[in-house]
This record gives structure tokens, sequence and C-alpha cells, in this order.
């Protein structure tokens, strides 16, 4: 048998039982239960706004398909979103209505360029970008007149090594809409402390 030949077969079946080693390997790590903490924000600092009652509409219609993936998430976006509002925003008027609307609350998987051949077979590459996208209107209102209205959105992506774990992934999905929170968060206070301060009530 010629040497390159037999030096082809040597490599398939070093490449099969690498194959079969990591298909048993993933089979008993998948059966391991992710656990992620439970995502709050009661530990941030409270806005107090000068209404009565605020209500939150969730317009955002989660596709439950690919590529969108929020719906596999262990929090979604929208989800994070609600909580937000119950732990950090206080009502504490007498008159005038709040409305937080969210208009977007997705989380976007795409594939990522690896490389072919022999180098992308020794390679352990990022095969996949989640990108995780929020949009939100507050509104405030006197009745049906609109008195103010801000915006705020917030963009992370986060990408996953092409031999991760369903935990990984898990983990990976909590950890960016964590972050995306976190973005939010600063760009909603950034927005109340421009066009809102006079519906704050800053000493109670």
């Amino acid at each position: 048998m010629p040497k390159a030949k037999k030096l082809r077969l040597q490599v398939k079946h070093l490449f099969l039982v690498i194959f079969l080693s990591c298909t048993l390997l993933s089979c008993k790590t998948s059966n391991i239960h992710s656990t992620t903490p439970e995502l709050t924000f009661g530990h941030l600092r409270n806005i107090h706004l000068n209404v009565a009652n605020i209500t939150v509409f969730n317009k955002y219609k989660m596709p439950f398909k690919r590529p969108n993936v929020e719906h596999v998430a262990p929090i979604s976006p929208g989800a994070s979103l609600e909580r937000w509002v119950s732990d950090i925003i206080v009502p504490v008027g007498n008159k005038l209505d709040a409305q937080f609307i969210i208009k977007s609350g997705s989380i976007i998987e795409s594939e990522l360029k690896t490389q072919k051949g022999l180098k992308g077979i020794f390679a352990i590459e990022q095969s996949k970008r989640y990108t995780a996208t929020i949009d939100v209107q507050l509104e405030i209102f006197d009745r049906s007149h609109r008195l103010a209205t801000i915006n705020a959105t917030a963009k992370r992506s986060h990408t996953l090594r092409e031999d991760a774990t369903p935990n990984l992934k898990t983990n990976l999905l909590f950890n960016l809409v964590e972050n995306l929170m976190a973005t939010f968060d600063k760009e909603l206070r950034r927005q109340v402390d421009t066009h809102l301060q006079k519906y704050i009530r800053k000493h109670l």
C-alpha cells in the first residue's frame, strides 16, 4: 500500500475515534441540568416616577423559530424588561399614568464562518453569534393627553464555540440577557435624567 494512502487511512481512523468520543461525551453532558440564577434588579437604585399607575405593554411577538432563539433562553429579553419595571420603577404620584411599551426583545442566532479542511478539523472556533436587542418606549399621560415620551434601545452580542455543550449555550444566553439589561438600564436612566426630570421625585 502506498505510504500516502496508508497515512490518509490512519488520519481518517483517528478522526473517527475522536468523533465517537466527543459524541459519547456530549450524550453524557447533555443530561446535566444547567441551573441559572434568577435575573432580578432589586439591587439597583429605584426610579420614583410621579405617576399614579404604570402599565406594561409587551407588543413584541416571539416568532418561535430560527433565526430567533429568545424562546429557548433561560429568560427572554421581554420577560426581563417586565421584571425590570417591577423592580425599578415606583409610582409615587396621585395622578398621571405611565405606559412602558416593549417594542422589541429579540435574540438572533447567526452562523459564523469557520475554517475548512485540515485546519478546520484541528481548530476549535467560534461558530455562532447571538445578538440580543431591545427597544422600549416610556410615555406619561394626563388622561388621554401625552405629556412626555422617551425611547431606550440596547444591543449586545456573544459568540459560542463550536464544541459548546447545551449547558454552556444556556449559560451564554443568560449572560447575554444579563449584559443586555445592564446596557439598557444605563441608557434608560440617561434618558430619564435628560427628558423626565420634572416627573421624577428624588426626595420622599
